[in-house]
């Protein structure tokens, strides 16, 4: 019996952009990545979202854009 060879493709999944649409920061952030790479953008209410478990597990310093 010969050997198979078997490639496999690893996907990278996309990148995700937390941001505000008041920071200009993020602004910033968004244009770079449109001209480069395709990203998902989230948008985050700085009313509390920041403070939420789900963000906390992604940047426990409360930091937007991530």
């Amino acid at each position: 019996m010969g050997a198979k060879l078997v490639v496999s493709r690893v996907v990278n999944p996309m990148l995700k952009l937390y941001y505000t649409p008041i920071s200009l920061n993020d602004r910033r952030l968004w244009v770079a990545l449109e001209k480069q790479i395709a990203f998902e953008p989230i948008a985050l209410n700085l009313d509390g979202d920041q403070f939420g478990p789900e963000f906390s597990a992604i940047n426990p310093f409360h930091r937007i854009p991530v």
